[in-house]
């Protein structure tokens, strides 16, 4: 691609005014015509050298008067190259101009482009015989990219920088448009940045990602938009950097700033928030101190006041620094609160018992934080039941951090808490029993119905049939016939009471062939899929567990059927060495365990509480997991060899 054919004048000036190195322009007569930004800047000149002549004028020393005579030579001869050398005001400076001669104008008016370089730096501008030629060996050696488009954004002219950097051919990206490129997230900024070009300065700058053989890299583009006599758009030339390195460490460096301005934040407010507490602090410790002779005097009226109680400060050594007590505690323990001041708490509690407060009374001064607990006491009277609360007592008479106890006896509460289990314990017996009884009676009634009822309906009924066979009138046919579906309707619901009240399945089959028919009966009744699965061999199970666990079961089917909502329930029977398990699972709508204190709550209640005292009975136990949305998981576990009354 001839770029010499594709860019104007302007571009060509815009490409050299985008260099690093220092090139300036000039007529025959050595008139500078264009310098461009770092010529501007080189030490070479000192101030503003753009239409003056390329000599002594312009801030050149003796040694730049070769300048017009190299100038000379140019003109002579087409394709010249020469050099002069400079010094700047500064005398371990040295540079030199190098010129090449081609026509830069519409009419191909000679002109000379110099290039600057450091003396040092003699390697150059041998071969630049044209203005195409050192433009695109200039663009060659620029690690920068640079692309020519249109102005419907398809390329023109691509650097092999560019090429490189996107690993694809010239040919490839020539006459395709940039954008697929570009993210998509960045296309429409592009676009709307690109629309700067078709106004005054006809400039821009764009920040966008592009996809890369590497991945997503960061470029930002300068672009520069080319114009016709009439002003018009005809191209734009865009020289882009990687800044991915760059927008990395900035997005690290302004990370790092919002975390420390985050944390300089925090650090303020808890010491505003520390300030505030401090001043408070002594706010409060100023009216403590102005009150505690006369809190001294209301604490002892509020001790005396109650019944059974007592309040210590004690310090981290163990030593009661004050002690006060009403009449009763008093009488009760036989200790005076005076008597106790001074004393140490091991002169009132055993050596393990010691050790043990003494941990408590570090573990409070050192966290602040309260601990209650009950513990008996040895009395003349007898034991007695205290509760104790202990917290921190900051700063006690300008000493040392202590603890304050207040002590309470609650022997009276802990007989009636040992009667309350005493009544717990019976109400287990009692529900156990009562479970016993109600399946012996409903073994009794479905027999009753199954042996006498049942057998005396189906027999009935065939007597019926054989009587509608002898009858010749078609009513009185028709009336036995509808008696007879009213008796076998009637034999089938006897039946089903029958399996109802006391499945003879259980006692026949056995209990794991009773699970899986319970299990049938449910799930067909509600149309959802049932899973049966055994493991171990089959215990030789006590007639009361068996029937406990029955019924559990079905309390339990009975509950998923009503509230879970599910499509599929797993039943699994485990049968270990000294123990049995049954895993319930459904696929529910699941609940909150905690929540299973509401009474209108079917799963939650007097059944959820008898289930468990039921078990308990046995030694057994049942826990349940659940989550809203996640189904619900019951775990029964029960030992065999366990009689009823033996419960821990």
């Amino acid at each position: 691609m001839n770029l010499g054919q594709n860019l104007e004048q302007d571009r060509s000036l815009s490409v050299l005014n985008s260099l690093d190195d220092p090139i300036i322009c000039t007529s025959e007569k050595g008139v500078v015509r264009f310098v461009n930004i770092a010529a501007r800047q080189c030490p070479v000149f000192s101030g503003e050298i753009e239409g003056k002549v390329l000599s002594s004028p312009i801030s050149l020393e003796e040694k730049n008067s070769g300048a017009l005579e190299v100038l000379e030579q140019a003109r002579e001869q087409s394709g010249w190259n020469g050099c002069v050398y400079l010094e700047t005001e500064k005398k371990n400076r040295c540079f030199k101009l190098q010129v090449t001669k081609f026509a830069i104008d519409q009419d191909d008016e000679p002109h000379y482009l110099w290039k600057i370089l450091d003396e040092t730096l003699r390697n150059g501008f041998d071969n630049i015989v044209s203005k195409e030629q050192f433009c695109r060996l200039v663009i060659e050696k620029q690690a920068d990219l640079v692309v020519a488009v249109d102005t419907e954004n398809r390329f023109l002219f691509v650097s092999p920088s560019y090429c490189s950097f996107f690993d694809k051919s010239e040919k490839e990206l020539l006459g395709q448009t940039f954008l697929p490129l570009v993210h998509e997230d960045d296309r429409q900024n592009t676009l709307d940045e690109m629309q700067k070009l078709f106004v005054p300065p006809h400039k821009c700058t764009i920040t966008q990602r592009v996809m890369t053989s590497n991945g997503w890299r960061w470029l930002q583009w300068v672009d520069d938009a080319f114009l016709d006599a009439e002003n018009n758009v005809t191209s734009i030339i865009g020289v882009g950097r990687d800044i991915s390195d760059q927008v990395e460490m900035q997005n690290e460096i302004n990370e790092c700033k919002n975390n420390l301005e985050k944390l300089v934040d925090q650090r303020t407010a808890e010491l505003v928030e520390a300030n505030k507490q401090l001043q408070q602090e002594v706010i409060e410790r100023q009216k403590k101190e102005k009150d505690f002779q006369k809190s001294q005097g209301r604490l002892q009226s509020i001790v005396t006041s109650l019944h059974g109680s007592a309040i210590n400060v004690i310090n981290a050594k163990g030593d009661y620094l004050e002690a006060w007590a009403d009449e009763e505690f008093e009488k009760d323990t036989g200790i005076k609160g005076k008597d106790v001041i001074g004393q140490n708490i091991s002169f009132y509690f055993p050596p393990e018992k010691t050790v043990e407060l003494m941990a408590m009374i570090a573990k409070i001064i050192n966290t602040g934080e309260s601990v209650s607990f009950e513990y008996e006491y040895p009395t003349p009277n007898g034991m007695l039941w205290h509760e104790a609360n202990v917290s921190l007592l900051k700063g006690y008479d300008d000493e040392e951090d202590c603890v304050v106890s207040f002590i309470k006896d609650i022997t009276s509460r802990k007989k009636v808490e040992q009667t309350s289990l005493e009544y717990q314990k019976q109400l287990q017996s009692l529900a156990t029993e009562l479970t016993i009884a109600e399946e012996r009676e409903r073994r009794h009634i479905a027999q009753l119905l199954h042996d006498d009822i049942g057998q005396n309906l189906a027999l009935i009924n065939i007597r019926l049939k054989m009587l509608q066979e002898q009858i010749e009138d078609e009513k009185k046919a028709e009336t036995l016939e509808e008696i007879t579906g009213i008796i076998s309707d009637t034999i089938t619901a006897t039946r089903s009471l029958t399996f109802d009240l006391s499945p003879p399945i259980l006692y026949e089959l056995g209990f794991e062939e009773a699970l899986r028919w319970l299990l049938e009966k449910y799930c067909g009744n509600l149309g959802i899929y049932g899973s049966f699965y055994k493991q171990g061999t089959s215990p030789e199970l006590d007639d009361n567990i068996k029937v406990l666990l029955y019924h559990v079961v079905r309390e339990l089917l009975v509950n998923i059927s009503k509230y879970a909502r599910a499509k599929t329930i797993q039943l699994e029977v485990q049968n270990k060495k000294d123990l049995i398990r049954i895993k319930i699972k459904d696929d529910g709508i699941g609940f909150d365990p905690k929540k299973l204190t509401g009474h209108n709550n079917g799963f939650a209640g007097y059944g959820l509480f008898s289930i468990k005292e039921r078990l308990r009975r046995f030694k057994g136990s049942m826990v349940i997991k659940s989550n809203p949305g996640h189904g619900t998981r019951i775990l029964i576990t029960v030992p065999i060899d366990i009689k009823p009354g033996n419960e821990q």
